[in-house]
């Protein structure tokens, strides 16, 4: 379910990776006890001008920008739930989201927001790009029933392609063939559970923009089926994804779920369905 252009990210392709990423260790996260984490409210907007954009909340290390036609509760709404996906209301209790911070900040990652019928040409000539910033895709402001899948969706690329690839450079190197991301794709792939043929037509255009895709979609949907979330924010999925329940990911993808206890479990969170009701129409 690609929706959005994809920024920042570049050099990926089949065959092992010999990047400076994927020679760097993998982060190992720790415990400790919850460390809270500071509510989002209407004063934390900023004003600014970095053409297409005039607004930004910067929470934990992710800069994420508004055009003028977003609505500052969109704004917000968003960031909350990126807050919620860090551990929310109750802290947050592993090291990486300290990590993840430090790394969003170094490399100026940013979700962008967007309520257009298509985006403006965001490459080359806008100030978003001189000022250095790198992002993957875009999130619609678009009011529909599917606004909560929407956000998860873009959030989940911003917080994989460009957070996870330096937080574990091995384990979820978007570059190497042999990495547990990819390799755990490909079980999805062989078993029926995972469709990539919406992206064909890329394969023999742009290879190395077909291997990233592909894995952010499956990391995408493989991690919001694990929250027990797919039925409830993205009911129809068919013909490119029939795992539902957090069971159905357990008991077919062993190699994935051993990747999602091993980076992700008590480091990222799935928000709360009630909280997206909430912010978001369903």
């Amino acid at each position: 379910m690609y929706i959005g252009l994809i920024v920042g990210l570049t050099g990926c392709g089949g065959g092992t990776s010999n990047s400076t990423a994927a020679a760097a260790a993998d982060t190992t996260c720790s415990n400790y006890a919850s460390t809270s984490m500071p509510a989002i409210v209407t004063g934390d907007i900023v004003s600014m001008n970095a053409t297409p954009f005039d607004r930004y909340i910067n929470f934990n290390g992710l800069t994420i920008f508004a055009s003028p036609t977003n609505t500052n509760t969109f704004l917000i709404n968003v960031t909350k739930t990126y807050r919620d996906m860090l551990g929310g209301d109750l802290g947050y209790t592993s090291s990486c989201v300290d990590t993840l911070k430090t790394k969003f900040t170094a490399n100026k990652i940013a979700q962008r927001l967007w309520k257009t019928e298509s985006p403006a040409n965001f490459v080359g000539d806008s100030g978003f790009d001189s000022a250095g910033y790198e992002a993957q895709d875009l999130i619609q402001e678009s009011g529909s029933s599917e606004q909560a899948n929407e956000v998860i969706e873009h959030l989940l690329h911003t917080i994989t392609v460009l957070g996870l690839s330096r937080v574990f450079p091995n384990k979820w190197d978007y570059t190497d063939t042999n990495s547990d991301l990819y390799l755990s794709m490909q079980q999805a792939i062989d078993g029926g559970f995972y469709n990539t043929s919406d992206h064909d037509h890329l394969e023999a255009s742009d290879l190395a923009a077909y291997q990233l895709i592909i894995q952010q979609e499956f990391a995408y949907m493989a991690i919001l089926t694990s929250w027990g979330l797919k039925a409830q924010v993205w009911p129809d999925s068919t013909g490119e994804w029939t795992l539902t329940t957090t069971s159905d990911v357990r008991d077919n993808l062993p190699l994935f779920w051993t990747l999602y206890e091993n980076t992700i479990e008590g480091f990222l969170v799935a928000p709360v369905y009630s909280d997206l009701q909430a912010r978001f129409p369903l």
